[in-house]
């Protein structure tokens, strides 16, 4: 919703981040390494966009992958990067950041190759299609923020005592966003 979509926006992405999460977790399970994880987890958010291009829904095709790929991003695996660079072990952190990277390029090609197929199969996708925010409701833009702060707390595991400090931090973001 923070990137220009209504409820059928907001239910196609989590539909396509969940989708994306199980299949990262089966090629998990069948011992592929993560670059391998994140490009098919990638897929997911990339196809439903695609199948809403086709079908002509009237949807924001590119909304819905900007959605479903934010559950992919290396969040923990950045600041593990920038922490250990901060407190002084270079080596490490150059290797958790060359990590990231491959993990971003993974997501890249996991959605490049949906799209690819997508336009071989007759979709009419936009690059230029803007997405469009919510500038002009703030109260949803701070909702969704929290909810997007509540979710990430939650799939990261944080302790129970941060997790409403998390979700209030959230509502301040979105609060500075909304302006």
């Amino acid at each position: 919703m923070l990137v220009g979509g209504g409820l059928l926006v907001f239910v196609a992405a989590a539909l396509g981040a969940m989708l994306g999460d199980r299949l990262a977790w089966a090629c998990a399970g069948r011992g592929l390494p993560e670059f391998y994880q994140f490009t098919v987890a990638a897929m997911p958010p990339a196809a439903i966009g695609v199948a809403f291009s086709l079908t002509h829904v009237g949807v924001n095709a590119s909304a819905v992958v900007t959605g479903g790929l934010f559950a992919l991003l290396p969040g923990r695996a950045l600041v593990a990067g920038v922490q250990d660079g901060l407190t002084g072990f270079y080596i490490t952190a150059s290797a958790r950041l060359l990590e990231v990277m491959y993990f971003f390029v993974g997501i890249v090609a996991g959605v490049l190759v949906v799209l690819y197929f997508g336009v071989k199969v007759g979709g009419k996708l936009d690059p230029d299609a803007a997405l469009g925010g919510l500038s002009g409701r703030p109260l949803v833009q701070i909702a969704a923020s929290m909810v997007l702060s509540l979710t990430f707390a939650v799939l990261l595991q944080q302790e129970r005592s941060t997790v409403l400090a998390v979700t209030l931090n959230g509502a301040w973001r979105g609060r500075c966003t909304a302006r």
